[in-house]
């Protein structure tokens, strides 16, 4: 049924192929990240901001999810009018993440293709590393369209050349968009002002962000019982008891996630639930990171970006082995790559959150000169000079 529709989208993409280019034209598709801290519209507002004649018009995933409701309607008419108008005639096109309608579409020879990804790096595999049958015959048919491919670091570009399946000529190491906000001290004053009015009662309290990543098995099977909700390893919880009472815990879950997930349910005691917040659908997720104090994580990507803030990260990885069996797999090895200590048991994690030794920063320094070196606040003006064949 999907590639119908993907047929349909451009079967009115070629109706629409006869109409000239508008060079100020940028369509954004934005599947994954639609915040304006995310890679595709931090970068549409910064070549808005060069040049006022650029606009933009967008899709997000929201957009083309055809639920039966009252927006059904308007959804298809703009997803299989409008959007393959809009693909027809921009002269850049930005995304992040593998637009399958894309699969049978030709574009012109002078319009670019710049996939972005929501990424800034990678541990674990993804991409066309990771579907397999007609899906994946589909995401590398659209892959192999994109005239430009950013990836984070000179140390990522094997990986995501073997991702996205594309010449090395197209990738282009330059920095990721959305690590430039962490180099504008003014920026990030005001983001950190915003959450704090919002969430008064979080002022002068010790944040911890917890960020699992997704996993793609764990999801598959809660969605054959579509009234499930998903849960999470509610174990995190429980290092709220060897922490003092102004340490909060931050729930950051993938949107697939956070959508079937409820706090309410997991009927915690009211001296827990009071210090556990779910801001998974706050977002600004760059925010976040910089209010926190200190990072949990396991296998996410989220970590590239963290690092350039210097601060403590946990890796709790309770399922290691079978994911890396069972799931995605690495391309690293797990335990010498993450920037941080590893650690499963709780009572270990609360003890080590409080300890206030430094040595983790010398951890850090080494994998942000490794994996980090091109993200120095200028990451989206050395986009918009490639696209713009500035040389300066």
């Amino acid at each position: 049924m999907k590639k119908l529709g993907y047929y349909l989208f451009n079967i009115v993409y070629y109706i629409f192929y006869l109409i000239p280019i508008n060079k100020n034209k940028i369509f954004l598709i934005m599947t994954h990240d639609d915040s304006t801290e995310g890679n595709v519209l931090y970068t549409a507002n910064y070549f808005m901001q060069k040049n006022p004649n650029i606009f933009f018009k967008s899709i997000t995933r929201e957009d083309y999810e055809f639920k039966k409701n009252s927006k059904i309607i308007e959804k298809v008419i703009n997803f299989f009018i409008f959007v393959p108008y809009h693909v027809a005639t921009s002269k850049n096109i930005f995304l992040d993440n593998i637009f399958l309608p894309f699969a049978y579409t030709k574009f012109k020879k002078n319009v670019n293709i710049v996939q972005l990804w929501h990424g800034t790096g990678t541990i674990k595999k993804f991409a066309l590393n990771t579907e397999v049958g007609e899906i994946r015959d589909l995401a590398k048919s659209s892959s192999v369209k994109n005239t430009h491919l950013i990836v984070g670091s000179q140390k990522m570009v094997p990986i995501y050349k073997s991702a996205f399946q594309m010449d090395l000529n197209k990738i282009y190491p330059i920095g990721t968009p959305r690590t430039d906000i962490f180099f504008n001290e003014n920026l990030i004053n005001e983001k950190i002002k915003e959450f704090y009015e919002n969430y008064p009662e979080l002022t002068n309290k010790k944040l911890i962000l917890y960020a699992p990543t997704f996993r793609d098995e764990e999801y598959k099977k809660k969605l054959n019982n579509s009234s499930e909700n998903i849960d999470i390893n509610t174990e995190i919880l429980k290092i709220l008891n060897y922490l003092p009472e102004d340490y909060i815990l931050i729930l950051r879950l993938h949107p697939y996630i956070s959508n079937r997930f409820s706090l309410k349910e997991l009927n915690l005691s009211k001296k827990i639930e009071k210090r556990v917040f779910n801001l998974s659908k706050y977002n600004e997720v760059n925010t976040l990171l910089f209010v926190s104090d200190v990072l949990i994580t396991d296998y996410s990507s989220i970590i590239f970006e963290y690092s350039l803030l210097n601060k403590k990260m946990i890796f709790y990885p309770y399922d290691l082995k079978e994911f890396e069996e069972e799931s995605r797999g690495f391309y690293f090895d797990y335990e010498s790559f993450v920037p941080g200590i590893i650690l499963t048991n709780i009572e270990d994690i609360g003890n080590y959150i409080k300890n206030t030794d430094k040595e983790y920063l010398k951890i850090i320094k080494t994998f942000k000169n490794k994996y980090m070196e091109k993200s120095d606040g200028f990451s989206t003006k050395r986009l918009f000079n490639i696209l713009n064949n500035n040389k300066n």
